[in-house]
C-alpha cells in the first residue's frame, strides 16, 4: 500500500464492463467476473462501466439469474436502482484468477458459485467498493492503467456495499485466494497477458 491507503501506482489497474455487469460486480452481487482471456492481476481492481445501455430485458434476466444464485445460498441481494454508463463505479479485490474447470472443482464451492463460472477464465472477486457518485469516465479494452491522480482523488470517496449473506464474502473461505507467495490451495499459474 502507498501513503494514504492508496495502492503502489502499478497496482492502479481498471476494467471497462459493459452494464448491468458492471453495477452487479461493485455491489458484490456477481463474485465471478468471466473472460477469455487470463490476468496476473491480483488486489484492487478499479471497475468502469461502458456506454453501452442495457436493456431492460438484460436487466432483468441478469436480476433473476442473481436472484437464484444467491438463494442458493439462502441470501437476498439488494439490487442497484441505476445501472449508469461511461463512468467509473468502484473497485473490487481479485483475489486470483483460474480457469472454470479449476473453479468449479474445488472443494466445497457453493452450487450458486459454481453457476457463476461460464467463461473460459474466472476473475475470483472481493470486498466491492462503489463511489458515491460515479465519475465520468472513457474506458479501455481490458485492463488498463488508471491514472494515479484519478485514483488519489477517487479513493476517498470508496464506500462498502450492503453485505451479501450473514458475513463478509472471500475466496479465501473456498481456499480459492491466492496467498502472498501467489499459491492457492489450487496452484497459481502465472498467465501470459
Amino acid at each position: 500500500m502507498g501513503q494514504g491507503g492508496l495502492e503502489d501506482e502499478e497496482t492502479l489497474q481498471c476494467l471497462s464492463m459493459h452494464q448491468p455487469w458492471a453495477s452487479l460486480l461493485v455491489h458484490g452481487i456477481k463474485r465471478v467476473e468471466g473472460r477469455s482471456w487470463p490476468t496476473d492481476h491480483r488486489g484492487r481492481l478499479w471497475i468502469a462501466s461502458t456506454a453501452q445501455e442495457p436493456s431492460p430485458a438484460t436487466i432483468q434476466e441478469m436480476r433473476d439469474f442473481y436472484s437464484h444464485i444467491h438463494g442458493l445460498e439462502r441470501n437476498a441481494p439488494e439490487f442497484p436502482q441505476h445501472y449508469p454508463r461511461g463512468v467509473l463505479l468502484g473497485c473490487v479485490h481479485v483475489a486470483n484468477c483460474l480457469s472454470a474447470s479449476e473453479l468449479q472443482s474445488a472443494d466445497g464451492l457453493p452450487e450458486g458459485l459454481a453457476r457463476e463460472t461460464e467463461s473460459d477464465f474466472c476473475f475470483l472477486c472481493e470486498r466491492p467498493r462503489r463511489l458515491v457518485v460515479p465519475q465520468q469516465i472513457k474506458g479501455q479494452h481490458k485492463i488498463w492503467p488508471l491514472p494515479a491522480t484519478l485514483a488519489k482523488q477517487f479513493a476517498p470517496a470508496l464506500k462498502p456495499v450492503p453485505q451479501v449473506g450473514e458475513k463478509p464474502f472471500s475466496w479465501s473461505s473456498y481456499g480459492l485466494a491466492a496467498d502472498t507467495e501467489g499459491e492457492t490451495k489450487l496452484a497459481r499459474r502465472r498467465f501470459p497477458d
